[in-house]
């Protein structure tokens, strides 16, 4: 039950934090991509660049089959979450490296979701085709505010940065289908930590929260 409230606690203020800080700064919104154009992955270790037809590229995990079946479409997607996954840290968001490749990000997925419906029509691909796709727009909105809000220009923007990290960095607690996972190496710790990093926001900078 602890374990529970913490956990509902965190997720409660993380569903508003980003829409808050968005509605109260006109210039957090941005219509264009938030990266110039991506340089790739090529550094990344374990990735291979998979063309597939006109204009198509797949970055993938050493996978050479093109997910024109199933299970090799599950995989593709689960090689895809792992990856936003892997910007994320116990203490941090690497959004530095996140927003040099979610330009590419954003092709692979918009490509998949064009060309490969048919793969989408089998539910459980497409909860976590779904997930995948909230995953991405959340991270890269979160590097949105956290490129508007300077952190050394005052203490409530360097607490701004903390809680949009927190709010990413959430999503490691879930798997593939969007649920909670509580098989994840320290899961308790990790959503106490949570739970009492948003319960002493309200006391560490209450002007921020009547934002």
């Amino acid at each position: 039950m602890k374990l529970q409230r913490h956990l509902s606690q965190a997720l409660q203020f993380s569903t508003i934090i980003l829409a808050a800080i968005d509605y109260t700064n006109p210039l957090s919104r941005k219509s264009q991509n938030i990266s110039p154009q991506s340089t790739g992955r090529e550094g990344h270790p374990g990735y291979n660049n998979i063309p597939w037809g006109p204009g198509g590229s797949i970055h993938r995990r050493q996978l050479d089959v093109p997910p024109n079946q199933t299970l090799d479409f599950d995989e593709w997607v689960e090689e895809f979450i792992q990856h936003l996954k892997s910007y994320i840290h116990d203490t941090y968001f690497d959004w530095f490296r996140f927003e040099e490749d979610s330009s590419q990000l954003q092709e692979d997925i918009t490509y998949v979701n064009k060309n490969f419906q048919r793969n989408l029509a089998e539910t459980e691909l497409r909860t976590k085709m779904h997930f995948a796709d909230n995953m991405l727009d959340f991270m890269c909105l979160a590097t949105q505010e956290l490129n508007t809000y300077n952190y050394s220009q005052s203490p409530t923007y360097d607490l701004l940065h903390r809680m949009i990290e927190i709010n990413v960095r959430i999503f490691s607690l879930y798997n593939s289908f969007g649920n909670i996972d509580t098989w994840v190496s320290d899961y308790e710790d990790k959503v106490v930590g949570f739970g009492r990093s948003f319960a002493c926001w309200p006391n560490i900078s209450p002007s921020l929260i009547r934002m």
